[in-house]
């Protein structure tokens, strides 16, 4: 590179990272349904004494799960720990505390909200995307250490299990 190029870049290099900082403080900024649950449990700790601590990058999954094509959040609630409260009020043996709000007429309202041991969105079929969950055995009639994997679809009004399957592999 000339000297000329060089300079050029480098005046153009503080920029671009301008660009892509503030490219990621949007990325960052949640719905106000997502950020007042975020500052609920924020206040919630706060009342009760205790110092908040979050991994807001965790928190909230930005996905589509209602087929009606509007994004929906994800809410892990065991991204966030009150020092108050330990490191697993949102954590047992069935897993970890979901909440899921789904898109609908007025903004976004919760529509799920339960231990899940894992979760992942997945086609149903041509046209519906559905949530496949891991949960504790007993929902399968096994014992808690069984796996339990539920296919839950969203009808517009409430959750449908579209599959279900007991395994007691790890």
């Amino acid at each position: 590179m000339t000297g000329g190029r060089l300079r050029a870049a480098a005046l153009l290099l503080p920029l671009l990272a301008m660009a892509q900082s503030q490219a990621a403080a949007r990325a960052a900024e949640w719905p106000r349904e997502v950020q007042a649950v975020y500052d609920g449990l924020k206040q919630e700790c706060r009342a009760e004494g205790g110092k908040f601590v979050a991994d807001r990058a965790a928190f909230a999954t930005q996905t589509e799960v209602t087929n009606d094509g509007k994004p929906d959040w994800i809410i892990a609630y065991a991204a966030t720990r009150c020092t108050t409260s330990g490191y697993s009020a949102w954590c047992g043996t069935a897993g970890c505390v979901i909440g899921i709000l789904g898109s609908g007429p007025t903004g976004l309202r919760e529509i799920f909200n339960d231990n899940l041991r894992d979760w992942k969105v997945v086609a149903v079929d041509a046209k519906r995307k559905g949530l496949e969950t891991s949960v504790h055995g007993s929902v399968c009639g096994g014992v808690g250490a069984e796996i339990c994997m539920q296919t839950l679809v969203w009808n517009g009004k409430k959750w449908a299990v579209a599959k279900q399957r007991r395994s007691t592999d790890a």
